[in-house]
């Protein structure tokens, strides 16, 4: 196995310092041999690996050197590949119009260069940014292709991907249109196949964050022993790869189940949700969701106050529950980063 394939493997486990190590290493080999396609595909997974890291502006240093070399050796699906992770660069840094501007553009490169596999990450990442533009009807359709593109192309890590944020947004879509949670048995269906393929191909990162959406889910149709259950195994995997950032958002959402789902009851579980609360507030790190904390301490009051069993789980409905963005940023020493993204390209 190259360096590069290697590089792939540790980033798509979020062994992102590893991925870095080998990236220096091959893009060290590539100058030496003065191989200026080998020096492109390096920077481009360099490239890659920051975005995963929430290190925009290197990423895109990285990625500019990438479409040079790109051109320089003629390469148009290279240079097409370069420019959707620029565009993406921009989804990162919460620059939504001009992403989805240049995506739009990306597209129509990688379909001249007749690479289809360009095109369906192209349209993932298109969908994503459409999804901040408040686009969903649109959004759902982008990554709606994709996935029946990966499907077609029998691309697990990309089909799995494209499962996870199809049904993500399809469940927020729904929810909106109706008040609640309960007409999510697509979006369920989705997510629920997105957690298998990411555990059979062994990506924690991907499986930890769509065991939350599920738990989501779960807790939105009354099912909160289910939905605590997710969590748990949300928790250890995020703890599997040192993601102190989705671990919080896992135990947090822990806290807002227990006072319906604990089995010694209501009054037991929101004794136990307050003393992990409290723990959770305790144990800030730097890495640590904004929005999480403001959450933590508005459930806070809630729990003070008291539950009121008859209302339902309510965290969906008071916005105390994960968005995108929540998975940005290195979450320790191999976090989710960036987010879901290709394994190989070019």
């Amino acid at each position: 196995m190259t360096l590069h394939a290697l590089a792939a493997v540790e980033r798509d486990r979020a062994n992102l310092a590893v991925a870095v190590g080998h990236l220096d290493t091959s893009l060290a080999l590539h100058r030496e041999s003065e191989s200026l396609h080998g020096q492109a595909w390096a920077h481009f997974q360099l490239g890659q690996v920051y975005l995963r890291m929430g290190d925009v502006p290197r990423a895109e240093e990285r990625l500019r050197e990438a479409l040079d070399l790109y051109g320089r050796t003629r390469d148009g699906r290279g240079e097409a590949w370069a420019l959707t992770q620029l565009a993406r660069a921009r989804l990162v840094d919460g620059d939504p119009s001009p992403a989805a501007d240049r995506l739009s553009q990306a597209l129509s490169r990688h379909r001249e260069a007749e690479d289809a596999r360009g095109e369906a990450w192209t349209l993932y990442y298109l969908g994503q940014a459409l999804e901040e533009l408040g686009e969903d009807d649109r959004a759902v359709r982008e990554l709606e292709r994709a996935r029946g593109m990966f499907s077609r192309m029998r691309d697990v890590y990309g089909l799995a991907c494209a499962r996870h944020h199809s049904g993500r947004v399809t469940r927020d879509q729904r929810a909106a249109q109706t008040g609640n949670l309960r007409n999510s048995g697509f979006a369920r269906q989705l997510l629920a196949d997105a957690r298998a393929d990411f555990h059979r191909i062994g990506v924690p990162h991907g499986e930890a964050w769509t065991c939350l959406e599920l738990a989501i889910v779960d807790a939105g149709n009354n099912r909160p022993a289910q939905a605590l259950e997710l969590c748990d195994e949300a928790v250890r995997l995020f703890v599997s790869y040192a993601d102190h950032r989705g671990a919080d958002w896992a135990r947090f959402l822990r806290c807002t189940l227990l006072p319906f789902g604990s089995p010694g009851g209501s009054e037991a579980g929101t004794a136990v949700a307050q003393e992990e609360l409290s723990r959770l507030v305790r144990a800030g790190h730097p890495s640590r969701d904004g929005k999480l904390e403001d959450c933590a301490e508005a459930y806070g009051l809630v729990l003070e106050r008291g539950v009121d069993l008859a209302e339902g789980w309510q965290a969906w409905r008071l916005g105390m529950v994960p968005n995108r963005h929540a998975a940005r940023g290195d979450g320790g020493a191999g976090g989710r980063g960036a987010g879901l993204s290709p394994s190989r390209a070019g």
